[in-house]
């Protein structure tokens, strides 16, 4: 469990210079770094290269967000395994390097190699273009719908699948993109598959208009629902006013619920919405300014 740990602090924005937690993710990159083989890969009981794929994102985000020159051999080396890894026939990968690929753990790698090309590592093309190929081979529908190792409309799979046509080059509002959108909108977030909501809400998000406001919206409801103490809005590269019309959009229904909102970072927005807590770190202060004075019971710095 530790590398989808590091990976949430990676993906919140944490790292090891920087950020409230910094002790806890160098912790965490020593420990990946140690536990790396020669190969590259991160080797695992059971698992295998889903361990390799989250624990090559969380290392390569962190390296893309810091560019700290100690983590790019490692960050290298993350991705010379995937592509060692990668089906020489099917493009894809699996549970062991060289397997047949499925398509839930090729979007592990290739969000992983994408994230380093991003970071200008070394991505060879012919590897991405192999996940196409992986992709051409369980499409159905016209590519707007997945399976898992061979054409179908798994829920998860054509999640994950629509999302790495985006990763390899589909525009968000391609008509293909759009039509899966439109029938997993239409369905919902599950209320039992964590999974595929964890894939669909990237996607929906990508693609952005009614459909987004619509998936966010019953996202929120059913974590209400279901027993969430707090629902926290952390998106430390959105533009303000992305914030702005997002906490808008969920306060009703958070506030319906009795349950707390957080807003990270801007508590002018967090007051001026009246969210009930605004978290504020160290670093979202100038040199020498005083935190700002909360108006309660609106708004409390932490």
């Amino acid at each position: 469990m530790r590398q989808p740990a590091l990976l949430c602090f990676a993906k919140a924005g944490q790292t090891h210079l920087t950020g409230e937690f910094k002790e806890v993710v160098a912790k965490g990159i020593n420990f990946l770094v140690n536990n790396m083989k020669a190969d590259g890969g991160f080797h695992e009981p059971r698992g295998t290269m889903y361990s390799h794929g989250i624990a090559s994102q969380a290392l390569i985000t962190l390296y893309s967000s810091t560019e700290d020159k100690d983590l790019e051999k490692a960050a290298q080396g993350a991705i010379n395994y995937i592509v060692f890894a990668q089906d020489p026939v099917g493009g894809g990968w699996r549970y062991a390097p060289k397997q047949q690929g499925d398509t839930s753990v090729s979007c592990w790698q290739l969000e992983a190699l994408i994230i380093g090309q991003n970071a200008k590592l070394d991505v060879a093309k012919a590897t991405l273009d192999g996940v196409t190929k992986f992709l051409d081979n369980v499409q159905s529908r016209g590519g707007s719908f997945y399976g898992y190792t061979t054409p179908g409309i798994g829920q998860a799979t054509s999640a994950q699948g629509l999302l790495c046509r985006i990763r390899l080059g589909w525009a968000a509002d391609d008509e293909r993109v759009k039509t899966g959108v439109a029938a997993w909108s239409k369905r919902g977030p599950s209320k039992s598959n964590s999974y595929y909501n964890l894939f669909a809400t990237q996607l929906i998000k990508e693609h952005g208009g009614k459909e987004w406001k619509s998936w966010r919206a019953d996202l929120t409801q059913q974590l209400c629902d279901g027993g969430a103490d707090l629902i926290q809005l952390r998106a430390k590269d959105w533009p303000e006013e992305k914030i702005r019309q997002t906490a808008e959009a969920i306060i009703p229904i958070t506030r319906a619920a009795g349950i707390p909102l957080v807003i990270n970072d801007h508590w002018q927005l967090a007051n001026d919405l009246g969210a009930e807590i605004c978290h504020l770190g160290q670093e979202d202060f100038f040199e020498n300014e005083a935190p700002p004075q909360p108006s309660p019971p609106t708004v409390r710095a932490l």
